[in-house]
């Protein structure tokens, strides 16, 4: 049952990232009626390159080419020294087009005499903080949480990261010792939608966890991602591993999360917001809930104060465990990037 379970999933995440292939690909459309699909990397020399998906790169010589669709930034130049960037379309009437700055005009392929893929940009970032509060009266109680993020960015090709430690302790007795791990990939290979591969790891002995491994796949969209705010949300199969109050699941799952960040007052304030929410299939049927929202300000432009509330929930706890915990928690990071 359990083999059947991950196939079906496996299955499911291939046909996600079949589907973002056949979105993405480029087509040839020649003047006998053939048609080429593929990925276009270069015009040169009077020859338009192409990978199909069953082959390595063809040339096809420009005069055979009737209409080009490759809804994709390249960079034009044209045999009158013209450089520029944009896409290559075709309009409802079947009339080849160039794409730039929101419009479309009117292209002969025979004036384009060199089009490549434009350099793959590369950014990073990278932040961690370090949060806590601490109570006496009637009784005692210690916070920490120690947390940090990082994202690389090749082109259309984004990987991103984080790491938390969390330990709460009351009168001398640990509530939650957890450490959580995550990494992401997603390939942009559009505009706005993304393919991810998902993985994480999440452990605490005090709540009787000794290990939850998520590994999965989504199907993500992008609303918007610039300086000032980025929205982001992924859904998607995974597939989870568990041993909990002594007991090991292993289950297909539900994914869907939201990522949320907004500048709000003079590019100093900054107010995020990010969850997770988690549906086991089989087995126990739980069903987990991790949420972090809070406002960071920048102190320098490399140091900034960080005031965050976290709830995590979930069904299932172990016997005997409480299924939800809150916490309130201030702290001062540093970002690079």
């Amino acid at each position: 049952m359990r083999i059947h379970t991950w196939l079906r999933a496996v299955a499911a995440f291939l046909a996600l990232l079949a589907m973002g292939s056949a979105i993405a690909a480029d087509t040839l459309i020649m003047r006998n009626g053939d048609r080429i699909t593929g990925t276009i990397s270069k015009i040169w020399d009077g020859e338009v390159y192409i990978e199909p998906p069953y082959a390595d790169v063809i040339k096809v010589g420009l005069k055979e080419v009737k209409l080009i669709d490759a809804r994709r930034d390249f960079e034009f130049e044209t045999r009158k020294g013209e450089k520029f960037t944009g896409q290559l379309g075709v309009d409802p009437q079947g009339n080849q087009v160039l794409v730039r700055d929101g419009g479309e005009t009117p292209l002969d392929l025979a004036e384009v005499a060199e089009l490549e893929e434009p350099e793959a940009p590369f950014e990073w970032n990278a932040r961690a903080d370090v949060n806590g509060n601490n109570s006496t009266g009637n009784s005692e109680t210690t916070n920490l949480l120690v947390q940090a993020h990082g994202m690389v960015r090749f082109g259309d090709h984004r990987h991103e990261g984080d790491v938390r430690y969390d330990y709460q302790e009351t009168d001398s007795e640990r509530v939650s010792d957890r450490l959580a791990l995550r990494y992401d990939y997603n390939w942009l290979f559009d505009e706005h939608w993304f393919l991810g591969a998902l993985a994480g790891y999440e452990r605490d002995p005090v709540r009787e966890l000794d290990g939850r491994v998520t590994v999965g796949g989504a199907v993500g969209y992008e609303f918007f991602d610039d300086a000032d705010r980025y929205l982001r949300v992924y859904l998607g199969p995974s597939f989870v591993h568990e041993e909990l109050g002594g007991e090991t699941t292993d289950t297909a799952a539900g994914l869907w999360r939201l990522d949320f960040r907004h500048k709000v007052y003079r590019d100093k304030v900054e107010f995020f917001h990010w969850h997770r929410f988690l549906a086991y299939a089989t087995g126990t049927r739980n069903r987990v809930f991790n949420s972090s929202t809070g406002f960071r300000m920048d102190v320098t432009d490399d140091i900034y104060t960080n005031l965050q509330f976290d709830y995590d929930h979930e069904t299932k706890p172990a016997a005997g465990r409480n299924g939800t915990d809150t916490r309130f928690l201030l702290g001062l990071g540093v970002k690079l990037e």
